[in-house]
């Protein structure tokens, strides 16, 4: 992403770990070095049990579209043996479980939807979708106004992190009050599957939790008492239907996991879009010109650079793989940000076009039953938080001195620390 201070400090080798912070900085030569020489990569760790990391587009949907085979329960899947998978990492990692982590996870027996899942889809159907493009675009219109006359804005902080966390407050029925205090548990909790947590960090994530509980209790037993005409009410009603009682726990699973489950993934996808266009002037103009084409460009940024580099799935039985043996109870990281620049199926898989055909097949968002649940309204958010920004604002340029393009401090998450954009307004010229 647009400049050497995002490259990996080491030199990639048949004998890289993964995943780290250093590597991810730019981990693009490791995924080809491998795509090359061993598109089945054990890891070396000493985790305890096997892992390996998958680089090719196929491989990712062979194993996505085989529940039978592969679990995405990583850490309580019971195995053949009798034992249970217990979190655990490579022996400076720590598991820790994001908001609403379960929803995505395999029923018994696998290939059928988790009745939870189903539940949480509640806000992301299509006809609720529809609903959705004003609200994203009134509130991609407010967070433009904080900052159009003044010809810079950080767009990682003024546009990129609040758009989502902002858009789905509104979408839940949480008040404007409590905006704030969901943008600064946005910016601390893990999502995903997070390793390599210090105990400091460890603490702070506990602390987060806790107040996100609170809040959310709060929130729901409100609803509960007094039923209000939004999603957090009708969730509440659907739930007791199904149940015959008020399950506070699941609902704040799933309450978790609307708010904030894709708040970083979003705001991530949205400062690598900014990133790509600054990149590629050629492409913004073509945007610009034929606004038409912003969904294309939403599915090849994706493409590109995919929010989160990998998901993860366990082994249920022995199997193999390219001639490699994988023993139950293997962890295989399933790497997007390799499948979705791999050759065999993307023409010129390094390069940006927005017009580019087959760029909707990317599977930055995962594929098959376990496909990212809150997908469609990050690429509603794209599609129209960038369409406003580029109607309202024209020369779009990168301060240099005052933007930080190297990556997050993050083994799996892909996105820019920060971007300052110089612009003159349309409206003014």
């Amino acid at each position: 992403m647009l400049s050497a201070a995002t490259e990996s400090t080491k030199r990639p080798s048949l004998s890289t770990v993964y995943p780290t912070v250093d590597l991810n900085r730019c981990p693009y030569p490791f995924y080809e070095l491998l795509r090359k020489e061993r598109p089945v990569y054990e890891i070396p760790c000493n985790s305890g049990r096997p892992e390996f990391l998958l680089v090719d587009y196929d491989d990712l949907l062979y194993v996505s579209h085989h529940p039978e085979l592969f679990t995405n329960d990583v850490l309580g899947f019971t195995l053949p043996s009798g034992d249970v998978v217990a979190p655990q990492g490579n022996g400076q990692s720590v598991v820790l479980n994001p908001p609403g982590y379960g929803l995505q996870h395999d029923t018994n027996p696998p290939g059928r939807a988790n009745p939870d899942r189903v539940l949480a889809f509640t806000p992301f159907k299509p006809s609720r979708l529809r609903a959705y493009e004003p609200l994203i675009a009134r509130v991609a219109d407010e967070l433009i106004d904080g900052f159009i006359h003044q010809g810079e804005a950080d767009f990682t902080a003024d546009f990129a992190r609040p758009l989502p966390v902002v858009t789905i407050c509104d979408v839940l029925g949480l008040s404007r009050d409590a905006r704030p205090r969901m943008l600064f548990w946005a910016a601390g909790l893990a999502s995903g599957n997070v390793r390599f947590y210090s105990a400091d960090q460890i603490a702070v994530q506990g602390r987060k939790n806790a107040e996100l509980q609170e809040f959310l209790d709060a929130e729901l037993c409100a609803r509960r008492d007094h039923p209000r005409d939004d999603v957090l009410s009708e969730l509440i009603q659907l739930q007791v239907e199904r149940d015959g009682h008020f399950d506070l726990g699941l609902l704040r699973h799933i309450a978790a996991f609307l708010a904030l489950g894709g708040a970083k993934t979003s705001a991530h996808m949205l400062a690598s879009m900014m990133a790509l266009l600054l990149e590629y002037p050629d492409q913004m103009t073509k945007l610009a010109a034929t606004p038409l084409r912003m969904e294309g460009f939403v599915e090849e940024s994706l493409r590109l650079e995919a929010p989160i580099q990998h998901v993860t799935r366990l082994a249920r039985v022995d199997t193999e793989l390219h001639g490699v043996k994988i023993p139950a109870g293997s962890i295989l990281y399933l790497s997007t940000g390799a499948s979705n620049r791999d050759p065999k199926k993307f023409v010129r898989a390094t390069g940006f076009d927005v017009e580019r055909q087959n760029a909707r097949e990317q599977v930055a968002f995962g594929i098959g039953l376990h496909f990212c649940l809150g997908a469609p309204l990050a690429r509603l958010e794209g599609r129209i938080g960038m369409s406003r920004l580029l109607a309202r604002l024209t020369d779009i340029k990168l301060v240099v001195g005052k933007s930080d393009l190297s990556n997050i401090e993050s083994p799996h998450f892909r996105g820019p620390r920060r971007i300052r954009i110089a612009f003159r307004p349309t409206d003014l010229i």
